[in-house]
């Protein structure tokens, strides 16, 4: 890692790799918070399974895409179209089903592996993920280092990182940037991968100890390796090298050599008026203005540092440098214990904060102070900037140029540790643990084996080569299979019924063989430990198994009946076997379509069959003993036949009884037991039967009795081909009532009030009765008005004038004697609204020919007495077609094609004015159909039998239609009516002289023809 953290003081002489005597299991994982590419920072992160993971809070599966979101201060976990799985509370975590690459996750689309926990802080979710160390790694190298450069290089560098990963094991604040190591999860790269892999577990260990957040690495030294005290001043530790490292200089590093400039005079004063410096101090700044804005931070820094009093310029002044005087660095090391430092001399002026005045010299001119100041080459290259100033190690500084310095350097990073481009040329032939040697001498590597991840040990299967049961000695081998740990040891212990022994100790082999002499139900455990393990076993699994004497046979079965029976007709089998220990019976049943399981396995050698349906059956019967794993060691079958006699099986009404008079009621029967059923429905209404139905295969009746009582429905069924009366019948009782007659409303289809002249549908709804008879009153204030008398339409349509009306309808049976069973009311208002024209309609759409007779309807509302006049313009004159009347209809027969206009007034008989109202339209008229020409295809004289085609042409109207009538010397007939088609085939069949009489009109056209064409032809 390239930062500085802290020390472990120990000194070490050789490099070894040896196995440490403690394993501590805990150690193999590591939790990091995942904070780069924002994920530490969001309220919404999307989450994507590969594989299969366990929610731990509920044990809930997950795999494939999924949101995480904090919704009041929760976190929600939803599936990816929205829909809500569960609120887990301020945190919840979720790992995989097997830990490995087959199962992993990505969070935003970056990969990770092993467990992912999520927390609710401050409004954002923090993601953690742990895992092994040795795979943290596997994403850790290949950030640290490119996966592309040698694999020796590759291999110090995972052994580097493995030991700065043991300074913060313990440490829940590990995140995945450079304060620790940048960690890109599982975004692996092969060779890396085999860097870490290659090593595994290995650490560099100074007198038995790791040297943890020690073990540091950076890019290049620039020729010159550094202790810590070269560049941080703390007490030189052994195993960091000093000196030069031909290396790092013979490798392509382009940090070899690198200078930055600094200029000597920051702010030009020549000019300025150094007696009044409020006219341009807020106008000038430093060239160097970011180097001289830390140097500023650092001078007015109340802190004193270990090489000395810093020289401190009090904070209450504003300071600006305008001369770096000298800068000089230590460019000759020698030592390993020296510390690289440098020198910076600056001049300055000061303007006091407190009330914007300037610090002045005797003479009254702006005063300019200078002072100097040494400290760690590594801290001024923190004030030069890390990007410019890439190291410590400064080898020279030119100060021969009048207008800057120039700093000349070597490296990039601290220069503490390996150097990573020294770590590449030195793998062209070295080892990784030459590198590690060559840059930490004195350190030897150990194998840790707290840090490699060792699964528990698991006993997964206990199975025998061949399946039990089997028969004595008969050699059974029987294999436990586990997984984890280091080296397994098995043991087989054994249960035969009375006690336990132990067959086979602890040893590496997991296969037993066994040869049973004797039978009986057995049982195995077999136990598994890693060899290191200090229990008397890990794990365990079991085994039952089952050895047979003489084998299991069914010797016969025996029926209490004989087939065929009836249905219905209860059948007991019974098995005889012989053999096995404790002998199972199972008895089946084929339908005919499916075998279904009649007994399960018992120790009942019986079962009873009752038959519901007629049909052939077949029975097989099974019988193993109780230790076999066979489905069955013996069976026998037979089959059987069960008849079904004549028989109504269900006879039913579709509504509950009672029911009022006037409804129907649908009556079914059915019937079993014959080929070809026939059914006969009777009532008995208390005084006589009546056949409701004769027979016939219908088996369903509408039933509705019109008048009350308790009734007795009988169905007889007999077979087609049966000369009884009947085979089989059934009946039940049902009661009809009849209900009172009820009045529920009297509804007008427009509400009140109206204007007057509108025709208002009034309907009254009513129930019970058998025929109901509706009569409709109206009151107006004076008198009554019967409106219609009784009948069973329960509609009336009233035209009513204006007023106040009170509305009632008189409900009755028909075969009631009252004036009426039940009545309504309703008021209703009709307004003596002004006469208003609402709509022209006409029989015929415009355009329609000439001599077509058009009615025209005019539609108004309003007034007592309405009058119509109905007006003409015909493109030269308005013409009055017909004066005022109550009639609002006129027929119009147009003589001639024009554009024309149409005026429709209307008033009340009472009004005094010209009209009240009026609409227009306008219709357009066409020529009159006109026959043009009557052809055919064949001029006369033709041959009989000749087929000619006949072809009319007509003009004019909108639509034409075409009737073809011929002639033949004694009577016209109709050859083809009224169409479309102007073409008719005609094929005589006798000689004569004929006529044809093709007739023309127009579609609305209600004349017998327009038109017509005339034509003679001759046949010979």
């Amino acid at each position: 890692m390239r930062k500085h953290v802290g020390w472990v003081v120990s000194f070490f002489a050789l490099i070894l790799i040896l196995s440490s005597p403690i394993s501590t299991k805990a150690n193999s994982l590591i939790s990091v918070n995942i904070t780069q590419n924002g994920l530490s920072s969001k309220n919404t992160i999307n989450l994507t399974i590969y594989g299969d993971y366990i929610v731990s809070a509920d044990q809930r599966e997950l795999s494939g895409n999924y949101q995480v979101k904090i919704v009041n201060g929760d976190l929600y976990l939803y599936t990816d179209n929205g829909h809500l799985i569960k609120n887990y509370g301020s945190t919840f975590s979720i790992y995989p089903t097997v830990y490995g690459t087959k199962h992993y996750l990505s969070l935003n689309g970056y990969s990770y592996l092993g467990e992912m926990s999520f927390t609710e802080s401050g409004g954002v979710i923090k993601p953690r993920n742990t895992l092994t160390i040795e795979d943290y790694l596997k994403g850790v190298v290949p950030k640290e280092m490119s996966a592309l450069k040698p694999m020796e290089a590759l291999k110090a560098q995972a052994v580097a990182a493995r030991t700065y990963v043991t300074g913060y094991l313990n440490n829940t604040n590990i995140n995945d940037t450079i304060s620790y190591q940048v960690y890109g999860g599982y975004a692996w790269h092969e060779n890396s991968t085999k860097a870490v892999e290659d090593t595994k577990g290995i650490i560099i260990t100074h007198n038995g100890s790791s040297i943890k957040q020690n073990a540091f690495f950076y890019s290049s030294n620039g020729g010159m390796m550094l202790t810590n005290q070269n560049s941080w001043g703390t007490n030189a530790l052994a195993y960091f090298n000093f000196g030069k490292d031909d290396y790092d200089l013979t490798s392509s590093n382009p940090y070899k050599d690198w200078n930055y400039n600094v200029y000597k005079s920051q702010i030009g004063l020549a000019g300025r008026d150094m007696k009044n410096p409020a006219g341009w101090w807020d106008t000038v700044t430093e060239k160097d203005l970011a180097f001289m804005n830390k140097v500023k931070s650092f001078l007015q820094s109340s802190d004193r540092y270990k090489y000395g009093d810093a020289p401190y310029v009090p904070s209450e002044y504003e300071m600006k440098i305008t001369t770096v005087k000298d800068i000089s660095f230590t460019t000759n090391l020698t030592s390993r214990t020296e510390v690289l430092t440098g020198e910076l001399t600056v001049q300055y002026i000061l303007k006091r904060r407190s009330n914007n005045t300037f610090v002045m010299d005797e003479n009254g001119n702006l005063k300019i102070h200078e002072l100097s100041f040494r400290d760690r080459s590594y801290d001024i290259r923190s004030l030069v900037g890390s990007s410019k100033m890439k190291s410590p190690y400064i080898k020279s500084v030119n100060k021969s140029r009048s207008d800057y310095f120039i700093v000349n350097g070597g490296g990039f990073g601290h220069g503490i540790g390996m150097s990573q481009y020294g770590a590449y040329k030195m793998a062209e032939t070295k080892s990784y643990a030459e590198i590690l040697a060559y840059y930490f001498p004195g350190t030897r590597l150990y194998y840790d084996s707290s840090l490699v991840y060792v699964p528990p040990v698991k006993m997964q299967s206990v199975s025998p080569d061949v399946l039990s049961p089997q028969s004595i000695n008969k050699t059974i081998n029987i294999t436990a299979t586990a997984t984890g740990g280091s080296e397994l040891l098995y043991s087989f212990h054994m249960f035969d019924g009375n006690e336990w022994t132990t067959v086979k100790e602890y040893s590496v082999d997991n296969t037993f063989s066994w040869t049973p002499t004797k039978p009986g139900n057995y049982k195995f455990s077999v136990h598994v430990k890693d060899r290191f393990s200090s229990k008397t076993y890990d794990s365990y699994g079991t085994l039952e198994y089952s050895i047979q004497g003489e084998p299991v046979k069914l010797n016969h079965v025996t029926l209490s009946k004989t087939s065929p029976q009836d249905v219905g007709t209860a059948v007991t089998f019974t098995a005889d076997a012989s053999g096995g220990v404790n002998r199972l019976y199972k008895f089946w049943i084929f339908d005919g379509q499916e075998w279904k399981v009649l007994s399960e396995y018992s120790t009942d050698n019986q079962a009873t069959w009752t038959p519901t349906e007629a049909g052939d059956y077949r029975f097989s019967v099974h019988v193993k003993d109780s230790l076999s794993t066979n489905e069955y060691d013996d069976y026998a079958g037979f089959e059987f036949t069960a008849v079904q006699p004549p028989d109504i099986t269900s006879l039913k009404a579709d509504r509950p009884s009672p029911q009022a008079v006037g409804n129907t009621v649908t009556i079914t029967a059915k019937g079993v037991g014959v080929q070809e059923a026939l059914y006969r429905f009777y009532q008995y209404d208390g005084k006589e039967w009546t056949v409701l139905k004769d027979y016939g295969p219908e088996n369903t009746i509408q039933w509705s009795p019109r008048a009350g009582g308790t009734y007795r429905i009988s169905v007889h069924m007999k077979d087609s081909q049966s000369t009884k009366d009947y085979d089989t019948y059934k009946w039940f009782d049902y009661n009809f009532y009849v209900a009172p007659v009820k009045v529920s409303s009297l509804q007008a289809s427009l509400p009140s009030p109206q204007p007057s002249g509108k025709t208002i549908t009034l309907t009254a709804n009513a129930s019970g009765g058998t025929e109901k008879l509706y009569k409709f009153h109206a009151y107006d204030g004076k008198a009554w008005k019967v409106l219609r008398d009784y009948q069973a339409s329960n509609q009336y349509a009233w035209t009513p004038i204006p007023g106040n009306y009170k509305l009632v309808v008189h409900v009755k049976d028909k075969n009631s004697t009252k004036a009426y069973d039940a009545y309504t009311s309703a008021d209703y208002q009709v307004s003596d609204s002004p006469v208003q024209m609402e709509a022209l309609n006409t029989s015929y759409a415009s355009p329609q020919t000439a001599g077509t007779p058009v009615r025209i309807t005019a539609q108004a509302i309003g007034g007592t007495d309405r009058r119509y006049a109905f007006h003409v313009y015909d493109g030269s004159a308005w013409t009055e077609l017909q004066s005022y009347s109550s009639d609002n209809e006129y027929t119009w027969i147009p003589s001639k094609p024009g554009s024309y206009k149409f005026s429709v007034h209307v008033k009340d008989a009472k009004s005094t004015k010209r009209y009240d109202d009026y609409g227009t339209f306008e219709y357009q008229v066409l020529e009159g159909v006109k026959m043009v020409s009557v052809e055919t295809d064949k001029a006369s004289p033709q041959a009989a039998n000749t087929t000619i085609n006949v072809t009319a042409t007509g003009k004019g109207g909108t639509e034409r239609l075409y009737a073809f009538h011929v002639y033949d010397g004694k009577e016209w007939k109709l050859v083809q009516g009224y169409s479309a088609n102007n073409q008719y085939s005609w094929k005589p069949t006798a000689a004569g002289n004929y006529k044809f009489s093709i007739h023309v009109k127009d579609k609305n056209s209600t004349r017998t023809y327009d038109d017509y064409g005339v034509l003679l032809y001759e046949v010979k």
